[in-house]
């Protein structure tokens, strides 16, 4: 009678104890960032991929009010994440022999299996890069300069530019966020066309709309359509080193695809020479711009 008392009791009490350490288990519909603390402003360790079930280990709230779950590999966003119902199922403890040492292993065994029953359902897979690409359109402009070396030269066309481009280009997500890009673009305007080799590095800020600034760097080639002072074209072309700045945001649709707005602005002097038999005139083309929307697709 005193043993059957006492291995009751200590049933009550590892029942409860399951209870009340018991992991939940949740899902997403979109790859999630896995952070080291609870804050936006903490590092990118990893990602989940969509559908895969999370170990939810304690539910923490930030300063900001905002809450994170605790998994085993770090934060996530509580408010992407969706709970799934746990049943605990109690197994028939009729046929356990009672004995002193026995609770003790049975108490082990359940959580074990618990742990690893867990486990199994977690699919966690660290990206180690995130892949993307990009096409974007949009407008244009550009300023010119003259300078005229001899005489008064009159040019037929105008000193600024407005035209339109289009942008397709290959990114690469790292884990801390920030993103790296290899973009062409083709720039077309009333008399000349420019072709944009860059390579771009951006700090991504993680907020719902991702802003981002970054640096370019790359080269750029000009094609003259048409003669300023009218007739053949002397010379139709050349290249020049171009660098600058960018700013835009981001923001995603679904898993795979996101929608972005972006300006970017180019120092690239390409310097054509005009010349006639009473004056002679030097035409700089430096400062490139342009505003573009557009849309990426994450693999």
């Amino acid at each position: 009678m005193q043993k059957i008392i006492k291995f009751s009791l200590i049933t009550f009490i590892l029942n409860i104890a399951l209870l009340a350490n018991e992991s939940k288990i949740g899902v997403s519909d979109l790859t999630l960032n896995v952070r080291n603390a609870p804050s936006l402003d903490s590092k990118v360790i990893g990602y989940l991929q969509k559908s895969r079930k999370i170990i939810i280990l304690e539910t923490v709230q930030a300063k900001n009010g905002y809450f994170w779950y605790k998994t085993p590999e770090g934060y996530v966003s509580e408010s992407l994440v969706k709970l799934i119902p746990i049943k605990t199922e109690h197994k028939n403890t009729e046929n356990i022999e009672v004995a002193e040492s026995k609770p003790t292993e049975v108490k082990t065994k359940s959580i074990k299996t618990e742990t690893s029953e867990l486990k199994s359902t977690n699919h966690f897979n660290i990206i180690k890069s995130n892949l993307f690409v990009s096409i974007s359109a949009g407008y244009s402009f550009m300023s010119v300069k003259q300078e005229n070396s001899t005489g008064n030269l009159l040019l037929s066309r105008p000193t600024s530019y407005e035209g339109e481009n289009i942008t397709i280009a290959l990114g690469y997500k790292h884990l801390s966020g920030n993103v790296g890009t290899f973009s062409a673009t083709y720039v077309h305007y009333n008399d000349v066309n420019f072709y944009n080799y860059l390579i771009s590095y951006n700090k991504v800020f993680d907020y719902d709309y991702s802003p981002y600034i970054g640096l370019v760097g790359g080269v750029s080639f000009v094609e003259l359509t048409q003669s300023h002072l009218g007739g053949s074209l002397a010379d139709s072309g050349g290249s020049a080193f171009a660098y600058g700045v960018q700013f835009g945001a981001d923001k995603k649709i679904d898993d795979h695809i996101s929608i972005f707005a972006q300006y970017q602005f180019l120092k690239a002097e390409h310097t054509t020479e005009l010349q006639t038999t009473s004056a002679s005139s030097k035409l700089t083309r430096d400062n490139q711009a342009k505003i573009n929307i557009g849309l990426r697709y994450f693999f």
